[in-house]
């Protein structure tokens, strides 16, 4: 019976992805490590209708109960199945407010960010950067400094495993690794985003880094610690590890964007260069192995480093803030001036309007900040380890 219920949660998932594809740029399903001839199954079916899936959702929500699972598993379950239910009623065209929309799929209630909280990334930017001109202009000159020039494109294949190398050894000091995980680095000109993890099973990720986007180093260096090692990548090998393989949760092997979990996922990659490194500690690192290695033309200061990341991370919460304010009908034009205002340049509105996007942005921001708090002090690394290897909800921290 148990199999039963996790293979058609497995398949449901599946058959969503396979749906939703169809209308938007990003994937429903963004990992998957469970047995091959479920999703052989679903690959091999027509496209179902939102009707089917609805009530499909529905029947896994009524035998859900019935399920000789622990507690802990079916409180996990029990949102996991309110998510697909939420995104199937809206595929068959029910109106869901974006607030319930969030709170429904991502166990998180999201409201306005105060722009204070913006405002005062704006002035650690002004403290770090300053001089004459706007704020953005400043800082399009301090990363022109840090960015690898287009003549040296090429030295980023060698830049990147010499990083990854000093990464995973932490990582495997301070959490382990299951024996026989690797990754496998792509480098594309056609990437819409700046990098991205993709689990393909058997402990086994595959990294995209956008080859056609000239690369910060420093912020090179903190997606590798996102995407890889503490980050996606050794949260990914460690849920295979310890849920799905030690634990026998098979629905841990299918990762959706837009269940409960990847607020948790997010919040541990935005804090996972924190988790190897000291404050300054891994743009220090950076500076000596790496930049000082590429030419004078390069410049290297880790405290300014450390600080830009800080702020540029706090302001991840513009695009939940812009999100709420086209739901509450403010006009296009004043949108993206609320976002080019924090440094949000180039806004997406499209993204904001996208079916899986407009609800999987507030994961960054509300990861981030359910997460901190658990990861200071001397509890830090067992929490963050703790993060990697159980199934949790926000609402519980």
């Amino acid at each position: 019976m148990i199999v039963a219920w996790t293979r058609d949660y497995t398949c449901l998932a599946l058959r969503m992805h396979k749906r939703l594809e169809k209308i938007s740029f990003s994937p429903f399903v963004d990992g998957y490590f469970g047995p091959g001839e479920w999703r052989a199954k679903v690959e091999a079916e027509e496209v179902q209708e939102p009707a089917v899936l609805l009530e499909e959702a529905q029947k896994l929500a009524g035998e859900l109960a019935q399920q000789d699972f622990s507690a802990e598993r079916k409180h996990v379950l029990k949102a996991n199945v309110r998510s697909l239910e939420t995104i199937c009623r809206l595929l068959c065209g029910e109106q869901i407010p974006l607030r319930d929309l969030v709170e429904r799929c991502l166990d998180i209630r999201p409201d306005y960010i105060p722009d204070s909280y913006f405002e005062e990334a704006r002035r650690i930017h002004d403290e770090v950067l300053p001089g004459k001109g706007t704020i953005f202009d400043r800082l399009r000159a301090w990363h022109r400094r840090r960015e690898l020039p287009w003549e040296k494109r090429d030295f980023l294949t060698q830049i990147v495993p010499t990083i990854l190398a000093e990464l995973r050894q932490r990582t495997v000091e301070r959490f382990g690794l299951p024996e026989g995980e690797t990754l496998d680095l792509h480098f594309p000109e056609d990437m819409r985003f700046g990098g991205g993890c993709f689990c393909q099973g058997n402990y086994r990720s595959r990294i995209e880094l956008n080859k056609n986007v000239q690369p910060k180093l420093y912020r090179q260096f903190d997606t590798l610690c996102h995407e890889c090692y503490p980050g996606h990548h050794t949260e990914f090998v460690h849920k295979d590890q310890f849920l799905y393989r030690q634990r026998g949760f098979k629905e841990a092997a299918t990762m959706c964007l837009l269940t409960p979990a990847i607020v948790i996922s997010e919040g541990i990659a935005m804090q996972a260069r924190e988790m190897l490194f000291e404050p300054v500690e891994g743009f220090q690192w950076l500076g000596e192995q790496i930049t000082s290695q590429l030419g004078r033309d390069m410049d290297s200061n880790p405290l300014e480093e450390e600080r830009i990341m800080y702020a540029q991370n706090m302001l991840e919460g513009v695009a939940c803030n812009a999100a709420l304010m086209l739901e509450d009908g403010k006009p296009d034009e004043e949108v993206r001036e609320y976002m080019i205002r924090y440094l949000r340049g180039g806004a997406d509105l499209d993204a904001l309007r996208d079916p899986i996007e407009r609800i999987y942005i507030f994961s960054y921001h509300y990861g981030n900040q359910i997460l901190c708090p658990h990861l200071q002090g001397p509890q830090r690394l067992a929490n963050f380890r703790r993060f990697l290897q159980e199934p949790l909800l926000p609402s519980d921290l």
